[in-house]
This record gives C-alpha cells, structure tokens and sequence, in this order.
C-alpha cells in the first residue's frame, strides 16, 4: 500500500509526485497556490519532469496567469511538452494528483499539507480513467503569454 504524503508545502507532495509519476501525471482541480508552486518547481526541477497534465477551472488559471512571469514560466513548459492546460468543466471533490499507479487526495489543513494516497489497483485504475476521459474532453487553456525563454532570447537578439 502507498504510504500518505506529508509536507510543510504543497512544493513538497507536489515534489514527491512527480518524482514517482513515471512518463504522465493528472493534476485535478487545484488551488491557485497549488498552481503557482506546481510551475515554479517544473521550472526548477532537476531531472525528467513527467507530463503533468493540469486540469483546472478556466477562472482561476486566468488570475494565475495574470502574473507575466508565472505565465511565461508555464508557457515555457508547455513549449517543453511539460505541461498542458486545460479548463474544468465540472467541480470535483478534492484537488488530485492521477497517475498510472497511484492515486493521492491533496488536503491542507493548517499550515501542513497531506497526499492522502491509495495504489488499490482498481480503484486507480478508474480514477485514471475517469480523469484522463475529462481531461481529454475539456478545452484546452489558452495560454497567450509567450515563453519567459523566448523572451529573453528576442531581448538578447535586439538588445544584445
């Protein structure tokens, strides 16, 4: 059985997740804040990041990607083939991290976070299914600000 996730932060059951997803990871409906750190720890991440396929309600990603800079951030990823937005049609239960082998419930209460997590092989398996059917079925997030790269790369250009 999967053991629970414990943190301080959600950097850290985020961190955790993503070093055990393998190749995709779903992520379901989380907070803004949940948002904002997912992106600045794929930004800083050493290593393979998996594909985090981010689920979330259109609103909310519109007042995160406000920020010019965690936009252009996100916008690198998705360029890298890290990240794919999409919108969330339906309200959902919990915030979710999905993966193939693993399903974990994100819970803050306080000033701790919890991964409540379970790898009961069919309960995982309809929770991925389920999930990968929405995120397939909903639009996509358009995301206009252009890659934080990209930008550096057009100032060093005309700049020099």
């Amino acid at each position: 059985m999967t053991s629970n996730l414990l943190g301080d932060e959600i950097e850290d059951i985020l961190r955790e997740s993503i070093d055990d997803a393998g190749d995709e990871l779903l992520f379901v409906d989380p907070s803004a804040a949940a948002v904002e750190a997912l992106i600045e720890l794929g930004t800083a991440y050493d290593g393979d990041l998996p594909t985090v396929k981010l689920i979330a309600d259109e609103r909310m990603l519109k007042d995160v990607m406000d920020d010019f800079l965690i936009a252009s951030n996100a916008a690198d990823l998705v360029e890298a083939g890290a990240l794919e937005l999409r919108n969330l049609d339906e309200d959902t239960d919990n915030a979710l991290l999905v993966t193939a082998d693993r399903t974990v419930a994100v819970v803050a209460a306080g000033g701790a976070v919890a991964g409540l997590a379970t790898d009961d092989e069919e309960f995982v398996a309809l929770a991925y299914e389920d999930y990968t059917e929405r995120f397939d079925a909903a639009d996509t997030f358009n995301l206009r600000t252009p890659a934080i790269s990209r930008v550096r790369q057009t100032m060093a250009d005309d700049i020099g």
